[in-house]
């Protein structure tokens, strides 16, 4: 059948072979035959259409075509078509599966975004792109193939896949995107392939049943807050060519025990590692020069910090305020940091009032932490007395150095070792 060049009837507007709007009330809808494409938004906002069939000779579907088609449960798409345009059937919400064309070489931004009830849908072969928010909220989305043709992963792609169990990011996938896997609840493993460059902010954040993943060594980016709420992590091997963990990268990995850094890692981020609750002990590397705060705050579990000599006092403080003064008094410091009267002064500063009275301390954790910075710098030292009500602990190496324990007796301790279990 020809269709005229314009084309009116009860159901359809077609121009020039472009099926620009259905007008029809039938709920199970044939595109006629002749059609080489449907135009943006020809079928959007209809909610009472269930069944679509589209005959051989399309060649494209325009963006926005079935936008909330909401009770669409079964299109049939030939293997002629060979673009689909963004948001296509985003908030077809009963739709249940879908098979893409073989011609497709792309999945468009947001094209099943908030299909809520899509199962499966299978990818053909020869699909480069996934671009942005393409599966987003598909909640019962629970497996996926990805074909090994595919080079790019977008942001948002499967935010929200609640069900999305596992997943294999092909090989010549180069960056994973920001929120990429964000609030996949159900995910338990990933396969990160090695050419892998950039895994981006939030890529994997609230994965809570993510236990493992493995990060090939190269020159990896890891952005923040890509693991962060990552509650069933339960060790992370950081590779070589990692230079940074930003902030709160592993924030709220409460099932992390153990993390292996490089030796090439300089910036440790603010709360990269905060509320790491089960974390154990951790190797500072030679190369650090910087440690935000609250990077290891709320690591109630951290036993052995093992640290290598550095003389700069910044970096002294970092090391104090990342910890926490009040995880100080219980945490084992190994190796020990010069004994320089800056290192010294500068760390002691933390300590004196009313500097300390801004900070959560009080009263004998305080007193804990001040002995237990000393006892960190490896110093020798005294107890002096001083009238009733305190002790002034003096350092053998730099007698004009003292901190003062404000409001502490003597007898708060079995042994003159405040650290001492």
């Amino acid at each position: 059948m020809q269709i005229p060049a314009q084309f009116n009837s009860d159901d359809f507007r077609i121009e020039n072979g472009i099926l620009i709007r259905y007008t029809g009330i039938g709920k199970d809808v044939t595109v006629p035959h002749g059609v080489t494409a449907i135009g943006d938004g020809a079928f959007s906002d209809r909610r009472d259409l269930t069944r679509i069939h589209i005959p051989d000779g399309v060649t494209s579907i325009g963006e926005n075509a079935f936008l909330r088609c909401s009770a669409l449960t079964d299109v049939q798409i030939p293997d002629s078509v060979r673009v689909i345009g963004g948001r296509a059937f985003c908030y077809c919400r009963d739709l249940p599966s879908l098979r893409l064309p073989k011609a497709l070489t792309r999945i468009s931004y947001g094209l099943f975004n908030g299909c809520t009830n899509l199962k499966s849908v299978t990818v053909p072969d020869g699909i480069t792109h996934i671009e942005n928010c393409a599966f987003e909220d598909c909640e019962e989305l629970a497996d996926i193939h990805l074909p090994d043709s595919v080079r790019v992963i977008g942001e948002r792609a499967f935010l929200y896949c609640q069900s999305l169990t596992q997943v294999r990011i092909p090989d010549r996938v180069r960056k994973i995107g920001m929120s990429t896997f964000l609030y996949c609840d159900s995910l338990t493993s990933v396969h990160i392939p090695s050419g892998v460059t950039d895994i981006g902010t939030w890529a994997f954040r609230n994965c809570r049943e993510l236990t493992a993943i493995h990060i090939p060594d190269g020159d990896t980016s890891i952005g923040n807050g890509a693991f962060e709420n990552c509650t069933e992590l339960r060790s992370i091997r950081i590779p070589s060519g990692v230079t940074q963990i930003g902030h709160d990268t592993f924030r709220g990995c409460s099932s992390l025990t153990e993390v292996y850094l490089p030796d090439g890692i300089t910036d440790i981020d603010e709360a990269a590692f905060e509320d790491c609750i089960s974390l154990i002990r951790i190797s500072l590397p030679d190369a650090l020069t910087h440690l935000g705060e609250r990077a290891f705050r709320n690591c109630e579990g951290i036993r052995e910090m093992r640290l290598l000599p550095t003389g700069d006092p910044t970096l002294a403080c970092e090391i104090a305020q990342a910890i926490g003064y009040e995880m100080l008094a219980s945490v084992y410091l190994c190796g020990s940091l010069e004994t320089s009267d800056a290192v010294i002064t500068a760390i002691v500063r933390f300590l004196k009032p009313p500097k300390i009275r801004k900070t959560v301390m009080s009263g004998l954790i305080r007193e804990k932490c001040a002995f237990a910075i000393v006892r960190f710098l490896s110093l020798p030292f005294k107890f002096t007395a001083k009238e009733t009500d305190g002790y002034i602990l003096q350092t053998a190496d730099t007698p004009e150095l003292r901190i003062l324990f404000m409001n502490y007796r003597r007898e708060h301790f079995a042994s003159d070792d405040p650290f001492a279990l």
